[in-house]
C-alpha cells in the first residue's frame, strides 16, 4: 500500500495589521555592540527586528551618524536617507570622513510599508580610535633596546638537538604617575608585546587575559581600547602594565621554532591615555621614556612552559601611590615591530568558569594530586603556606601513570624544555597565591610538589579561552547525542586561544585545516565566532608568500614556508597539504554565507586566487601530488607514511579543483567573466585528469574501500554524471564492508557527513554516528563532562584532547536539528529536520545576525509535530523527506512551493503536525482568526498528472 501523510499547520495570527508592533534590537557596528577604538573609516552597521505576527518584513530603512546624541539635527554625519530596502546586515558608513578618537552615535529608522508611520530604533554608539597608524603619539618602550628585524624565512627543518638559552624570562612591570584636574572622558589606547595587564590606581583594568591575541607579529600587531573614565582620580594617578612573553619572546624550544623568530624581542609597549575635559581640551598621557620599571615576582612566563612566581618580592599595591619605586629604572624608546597596528575586534581571552576538584589524593609525604573532573586549558589558583624560600612545583596535565601519579609528559612531544609547570617560592608569610598570568595549559589533574597536603589551603581551576558566547543549543531523545554535543562545544572552546581550531596543550598552533574545513561550520554553529574567523582569514591572508603559497600553521614565525633546496628551488614541507593551504577559500565562502557579506569575498579574491595558481603549478598534467592527504585515516602509516586508504594525489588534486571552483564562484559574484571562464575552464580540465587518472569506470571505484576517495568527488561533483550511482553504490559498499564504522581522515569526514546527510542516506550516517565503538565519534564521549580527540580511530596515533573530532558539531544542527544559516540566497535558512533517523525529537536553535530561528520536532507514534520559528524579515526553505510530496497550487498564498518536497516558510511561529497512515494526504491550515478551516491535498510518490 502507498505510504501517504497527514500535515496539520496552524497559523497564528495574533492581532489586526494596524495592531502589530515592531521592535529594532541589537544594533552592531562590525559586529559588535558599542565599540571603543576600533579603526575602520568607513564601519558596517547591523540590526534585527522583532514582530508580533508572522509575514513580517522591512519594507525601507534609514540610517543617521551624529556626534551629539542630544543635537541630532546640526551634528549629523550622515543620513543614508530612505533606502527601499529589506536588508538589516553590513550597511557600510558612507558619510563625512570620520576622526580618530571620536564617539559617535547612530541610530536607524525602519518602514515596513509605504504607508505605515516608520519606527526608529534607541541610540547606539561606536567610538573610532586610530584610524591612522600616525595618529599614534606614543612610543614603543622597553626595559631592554632591541632591533627588529623585517626577515623572513622558513622555521620547518627539524632540529631537537639545536642549543637554546633563555633569556628575558621575567614579566617586565611598568609604572606612569600623572596628575588630572576632573574630566568628562577617558580613554586608553593599549598594545603590550607579547601580553600585558594594565591597572589605574590599584585596579585592574578589564577582565582580560592574554591580551592582544596572537597573531604573525610582522605582519599584525593588535590594540585595544578601554572606557577608563571611572577609574581616573583628581591629582595624583599611577598606571601600570605588566607585559608577559607570549610568543612574541617565547622561550622554550619546541618543534616550531618559535624560539628563533625573526619578530622576537624583550616585551614592549604602545600606550595612549586620552583624558578629555568639560572645556572641549584634552590631554594625552603617552608611553614614552618618562616611564619607570621593574623586575617583579613573574621571575619566568612561557606559554609552553608555564610560570615562576617569587612570593618573596613584595609587589602587593605597586599602582597605588605609596608604592616605592626609588630604584625603578627608566624605560628606554625602542623600535616599533614590523608589523601594522589595528584594532582587535575579535573576543578577548577571558577566565570563563572556576572548577572546584572532584577529588584529591596523596602520592608520597608532600605530593598531592587534585583531579577536577574534565580537561580544562586555562590554569590554576592556589593558596599555599609554608617556610620562606621553599619551592613548590605544580605541574598540570590530562593523564595519569598506572601508579596514580600525573604523567607529566603526556602531549610534551612538541617542546623540548620545560612543559605546563608551575614554581611557586614561597615567602613565609601566612600564605602565597600562585595564579599565572602569561600562560595556560591543557590538563584535567594538577599535581603539587614540595607542599604537605595541609599546607594547601585553597585550589581551584580556572577555564581561559577566546570568550566565544554560545549561540546555538541541540538538545534530542538520545542522550548519548547530548552528551556528543557537550563534549564537541567543551572541546571547542578549549582549543580557541587568539586563533580557533588549535590543540590546546601538545601544540598550540593553527593549523590551517582543523580551524577551517573540519571545525569552523561547527564553531559558527555553537558561538558567536564571525569577527574570530574574520581576524583568521586575514591572518590567513597576511601569511602568503609572494609565489601564492599559504603554509600549514597561521600565524607562523616562518615554520611551514617554502624551504630552498641547494639549486634554490622552493620545496614544500612533509607535514603541508594543499587542503590546508586552501583553508583560506573555506574560511572566505563560509564567512560569506554566514554574513551575506561581499567585501569578504573581495578582500580575499586575489590571495585564494594566487593560491589556487600555486597549486596549480605544482601539479603535473594536472594532477597534485603532496603531501599530508586524508591524514590519520583508518590505515594512517600502513601503506608508508601517510593515509593508508587514499592516495594523496586524489585528495590533493581534488582540493585544485575546489579552489578553482571557488574562484570562479567569487569571480561571477564580484562581477569578473574573465576570470569566472578561466577558472572554470581550469576546474573541467581537472576534473577530466581526475577521473582519467582514477576512477574505474566499469566499477566505479576511485580507491577500492576508501570512504574518502568514494564520498570526495560525490561531494565535490567531480563524479561524470553517468557513473554517479556507481561511484555512490561502492561508498556505501565501503561503509557496509566497515561494519558501518567510518574510515575517514581530516579531508574526507566533512564530505562524507553532507553527501550522505543531502542525497537521501540520513539513515546510513545517522547509524554510524551512534556507533559506539571506535571508529567514531562517541567512543570520546564517557559523559556530559568529555572532550574530543585527533582521531577518529581510538587505536591510531593522536591525542585524546584536540579539535578535530569536534567535526561532527555542526552536523547535529544541520542535519538532525535541521538548521543552516544561508545569508547569500533568497531564503536565509535551509530546514531539513532529521525526520528520517531514528531519532524521536529534537530541539535546536540559532541565534543569527538576524534573529534566532528555532525548529523543535517531535514522534509519537505515526505522527510527529513540527514547529518553527523564523526571524522577522526573513524566509526559511524546510525540505522534507523525499516521501513529502506537495501539490503546488493548492498551498496558501503565504507559502511558497518551489517543487515536490520543499516550502519555503515566511517569518514568525509556524506548527506543523505530519502523521503516517495509509490511504489520501491532507495539508490542513487553520486561521484562528477567522475561525476558518481548509484543507490542501498532498500526495506520494509521484504527482498527479498535469501538476508536473
Amino acid at each position: 500500500m502507498r505510504l501517504c501523510i497527514i500535515l496539520l499547520m496552524l497559523l497564528y495570527i495574533g492581532c489586526s495589521y494596524n495592531e502589530q508592533t515592531i521592535k529594532i534590537y541589537d544594533l552592531t557596528t562590525e559586529y559588535l555592540k558599542n565599540p571603543i577604538g576600533i579603526d575602520k573609516p568607513q564601519p558596517k552597521f547591523s540590526w534585527k527586528l522583532k514582530a508580533s505576527e508572522n509575514n513580517t518584513y522591512q519594507y525601507a530603512y534609514q540610517i543617521l551618524v551624529s556626534t551629539n546624541s542630544l543635537n541630532w539635527k546640526n551634528s549629523l554625519v550622515w543620513d543614508s536617507g530612505k533606502k527601499t530596502s529589506s536588508n538589516t546586515l553590513n550597511v557600510k558608513y558612507q558619510g563625512k570622513p570620520l576622526k580618530s578618537n571620536e564617539k559617535y552615535y547612530w541610530k536607524v529608522k525602519v518602514w515596513r510599508n509605504k504607508k505605515e508611520a516608520a519606527i526608529f530604533s534607541k541610540t547606539s554608539f561606536f567610538q573610532t580610535g586610530m584610524l591612522s597608524e600616525d595618529d599614534w603619539k606614543g612610543n614603543w618602550i622597553s626595559n631592554k633596546f632591541c632591533n627588529v628585524s623585517n626577515k623572513r624565512e622558513p622555521f620547518s627543518k627539524y632540529d631537537d638537538s639545536r642549543p637554546f638559552t633563555s633569556e628575558d624570562t621575567s614579566a617586565v612591570y611598568l609604572q606612569k604617575e600623572f596628575v588630572t584636574r576632573q574630566i568628562k572622558k577617558a580613554t586608553a589606547y593599549i598594545s603590550g608585546l607579547g601580553y600585558y595587564e594594565m591597572f589605574l590606581n590599584g585596579a585592574r583594568i578589564e577582565n582580560h587575559v592574554l591580551n592582544p591575541v596572537f597573531t604573525d607579529y610582522q605582519k599584525k600587531i593588535k590594540y585595544n581600547a578601554f572606557d577608563v573614565t571611572h577609574s581616573i582620580k583628581i591629582n595624583k594617578n599611577i598606571i601600570g602594565v605588566i607585559l608577559g612573553n607570549g610568543f612574541y619572546n617565547h622561550q622554550e624550544r619546541d618543534l616550531f621554532q618559535m624560539e628563533k623568530s625573526n619578530w622576537k624581542t624583550p616585551p614592549k609597549l604602545l600606550f595612549e591615555l586620552h583624558l578629555e575635559y568639560n572645556d572641549g581640551s584634552i590631554k594625552k598621557i603617552v608611553s614614552d621614556e618618562s616611564w619607570k620599571w621593574s623586575y617583579g615576582p613573574i621571575v619566568y612566563n612561557s606559554i609552553r612552559g608555564g610560570e615562576t612566581i617569587d612570593a618573596r618580592i613584595d609587589f602587593s599595591n605597586w599602582t597605588m601611590n605609596d608604592f616605592n619605586t626609588k630604584n625603578w629604572a627608566h624605560v628606554k624608546t625602542v623600535p616599533s615591530p614590523i608589523g601594522k597596528i589595528t584594532y582587535q575586534y575579535m573576543p578577548p581571552l577571558r577566565e570563563t568558569k572556576r572548577f572546584s576538584p572532584i577529588n584529591s589524593w596523596q602520592v608520597g609525604k608532600d605530593t598531592t594530586i587534585f583531579d577536577f573532573g574534565e580537561n580544562i586549558t586555562g590554569y590554576a589558583k592556589i593558596k599555599i603556606s609554608g617556610s620562606k624560600g621553599k619551592l613548590v612545583n605544580i605541574q598540570f596535565n590530562e593523564i595519569l601513570r598506572k601508579d596514580s601519579t600525573l604523567n607529566i609528559k603526556n602531549s610534551s612531544g612538541h617542546t623540548w624544555g620545560r612543559f605546563q609547570h608551575g614554581k611557586l617560592i614561597l615567602s613565609g608569610k601566612k600564605s602565597d597565591i600562585f595564579k599565572p598570568r602569561f600562560t595556560y595549559h591543557g590538563f584535567r589533574y594538577v599535581q603539587i610538589t614540595g607542599a604537605p597536603k595541609d599546607s594547601i589551603k585553597n585550589i581551584e581551576a580556572l577555564s581561559v579561552h577566546t570568550d566565544l558566547k554560545s549561540i546555538g543549543t541541540f538538545e534530542s531523545s538520545n542522550e548519548r547525542l547530548n552528551e556528543l554535543n557537550s563534549a564537541v562545544r567543551r572541546t571547542l572552546l578549549n582549543s580557541v586561544h587568539s586563533m580557533p581550531g588549535e590543540e590546546p596543550t601538545r601544540e598550540k598552533m593553527g593549523w590551517t585545516f582543523d580551524a577551517g574545513m573540519v571545525t569552523m561550520e561547527s564553531y559558527l554553529m555553537n558561538f558567536n565566532a564571525i569577527n574570530t574567523y574574520k581576524k583568521y582569514l586575514q591572518d590567513l591572508i597576511d601569511s602568503q608568500e609572494e609565489n601564492g603559497h599559504i603554509p600549514p600553521i597561521v600565524p607562523t614565525n616562518g615554520w611551514g614556508l617554502l624551504e630552498k633546496t641547494e639549486k634554490g628551488n622552493d620545496t614544500i614541507i612533509r607535514y603541508d597539504d594543499p587542503w590546508w593551504g586552501g583553508t583560506i577559500a573555506f574560511v572566505a565562502e563560509e564567512l560569506f554565507r554566514f554574513t551575506g557579506d561581499t567585501t569578504i569575498i573581495e578582500n580575499s579574491f586575489e590571495a585564494i586566487k594566487k593560491y589556487s595558481d600555486f597549486v596549480r603549478s605544482t601539479a603535473k598534467n594536472d594532477i597534485v601530488y603532496w603531501s599530508l592527504g586524508d591524514w590519520l585515516d583508518l590505515k594512517h602509516n600502513q601503506k608508508g607514511w601517510g593515509p593508508g586508504l587514499t592516495p594523496v594525489e586524489q585528495t590533493s588534486t581534488a582540493a585544485s579543483f575546489y579552489l578553482c571552483n571557488i574562484v570562479a564562484k567569487h569571480a561571477e559574484i564580484l562581477g569578473k567573466p574573465e576570470i569566472y571562464n578561466s577558472y572554470k575552464n581550469h576546474a573541467n580540465r581537472i576534473k577530466n585528469s581526475f577521473n582519467k587518472n582514477f576512477l574505474d569506470q566499469k566499477t566505479g571505484w576511485y580507491a577500492k574501500n576508501s570512504q574518502t576517495a568514494q564520498a570526495l568527488p560525490l561531494f565535490l561533483d567531480l563524479v561524470p554524471k553517468n557513473v554517479e550511482n556507481q561511484v555512490e553504490k561502492r561508498l556505501l559498499e565501503a561503509i557496509e564492508s566497515n561494519d558501518y564504522h567510518t574510515s575517514v581522515g581530516f579531508v574526507g569526514v566533512i564530505p562524507l557527513l553532507k553527501y550522505l546527510s543531502e542525497n537521501g542516506h540520513r539513515d546510513i550516517i545517522y547509524k554510524m554516528l551512534i556507533q559506539e565503538k571506535s571508529p567514531g565519534w562517541l567512543h570520546f564521549v564517557h559523559d556530559d563532562k568529555s572532550t574530543m580527540g585527533e582521531n577518529l580511530n581510538s587505536e591510531g596515533y593522536g591525542t585524546s584532547h584536540h579539535p578535530f573530532a569536534s567535526n561532527i558539531g555542526f552536523y547535529l544542527y544541520y542535519y538532525l536539528g535541521g538548521i543552516s544559516p544561508h545569508f547569500t540566497t533568497k531564503t536565509d535558512f535551509n530546514i531539513t529536520p532529521g525526520l528520517d533517523t531514528e531519532l524521536q525529537w529534537a530541539k535546536t536553535s540559532y541565534k543569527s545576525l538576524k534573529g534566532t530561528v528555532s525548529v523543535h520536532w517531535e514522534k509519537s507514534g505515526n505522527a510527529t509535530d513540527l514547529t518553527i520559528t523564523i526571524p522577522t524579515n526573513c524566509k526559511a526553505k524546510v525540505k522534507l523527506p523525499k516521501s513529502f510530496k506537495i501539490i503546488k497550487p493548492l498551498l496558501p498564498s503565504s507559502i511558497e512551493c518551489e517543487n515536490w518536497n520543499e516550502v519555503i516558510l515566511t517569518s514568525g511561529f509556524h506548527e506543523i503536525a505530519l502523521q503516517k497512515q495509509k490511504g489520501v494526504i491532507k495539508f490542513q491550515s487553520t486561521n484562528k482568526k477567522m475561525d476558518t478551516f481548509v484543507k490542501y491535498k498532498l500526495c506520494t510518490p509521484t504527482p498527479p498528472t498535469g501538476l508536473q
